[in-house]
């Protein structure tokens, strides 16, 4: 079951504006099935196919020759040598809507962007099913509350207190609501994802050698989501140093798992040199992280607010 996603008139409108759209975002998020759904007219290619990915390495003058824009070229960081092509492509028809591009490292993806594709490319990055999406409201203003109206999912539509601490629980992945599933379901979902993370991602970028003190990290960081961002302390918990951590960090912020909230101030300088939050970008995956197994576990003893 496919959920709408709120940001496809974006990318509708982008598609019309630049002749490259990429797409980029955490593993899992729906990068890839919201453009088939969307342009499900055009070509799609998998570049995490080995075959298709060996082809466009070895031959990537001929690789569009076989697969004609407007194409949908997903995992496109896998096959580098195709940006220059595009590039080529781009300039020399200069008609928009031609390349959908996905890619979840974000890291090697906005690399070969800068290099071959700046100007040319308009760059999104999706997120996680919203509360919104989930509750079929296509209602896209932002939720101002107010003295008046505090509860509310923007349009007026209340929400239902329990339902929301079983959406936090639950997370945002689009697969976990694809069909009912359980607690099971759950678990089995998140520790597939997070091997997968640490198999695909964090080997490629880190060339990690303890991997036991990358996942206490990557644990510690999910306990401290909300909570002003302390490297020294992430570092004295993984027993690694602040330099260690803070290259553990971009890669996390690179691949969609955390974000770094930076302070408001009026002064600009402020803002700078203040310290800024860390919130992981998926409560689910947090929770699973902190052996949160049950929806009530999100609650404090004394039932008086959400732990996010």
């Amino acid at each position: 079951m496919y959920i709408k996603r709120h940001i496809e008139p974006v990318v509708a409108r982008i598609a019309k504006r630049k002749p490259v759209l990429v797409l980029t975002g955490a593993r899992q998020v729906g990068k890839s099935t919201m453009l088939k759904e969307v342009y499900h007219d055009i070509n799609y290619i998998a570049l995490n196919r080995p075959l298709v990915r060996q082809s466009a390495k070895d031959n990537p003058s001929l690789f569009f020759d076989t697969y004609k824009p407007p194409v949908i070229v997903d995992e496109i960081q896998k096959a580098p040598q195709l940006f220059d092509y595009i590039k080529d492509i781009v300039d020399e028809k200069k008609i928009k809507g031609q390349f959908y591009l996905t890619g979840s490292q974000s890291f090697d993806l906005m690399e070969g962007i800068s290099d071959s594709l700046a100007g040319r490319a308009g760059i999104i990055k999706l997120m996680g099913l919203s509360l919104r999406e989930v509750s079929g409201i296509a209602y896209r203003e932002p939720f101002a509350p107010t003295e008046k109206h505090f509860t509310g999912i923007g349009n007026g539509t209340l929400f239902d207190y329990d339902a929301l601490i079983r959406f936090v629980h639950k997370g945002s992945f689009p697969e976990l609501y694809e069909t009912e599933s359980d607690l099971h379901d759950w678990s089995d979902f998140f520790n597939s994802y997070f091997e997968t993370y640490i198999e695909r991602d964090v080997r490629d970028a880190l060339k990690i050698q303890d991997e036991s003190a990358f996942i206490k990290f990557v644990k510690a960081c999910a306990s401290l989501t909300g909570e002003m961002l302390n490297l020294t302390t992430l570092a004295e918990i993984c027993g690694k140093d602040v330099k260690t951590i803070n290259s553990w960090l971009s890669v996390l912020q690179s691949s969609g798992l955390v974000y770094l909230l930076e302070p408001y101030y009026n002064n600009f300088n402020k803002r700078m040199i203040k310290t800024p939050k860390l919130y992981f970008l998926d409560t689910g995956f947090a929770c699973w992280l902190l052996g949160w197994n049950t929806p009530e576990q999100n609650l404090y003893q004394e039932n008086r607010a959400l732990v996010f």
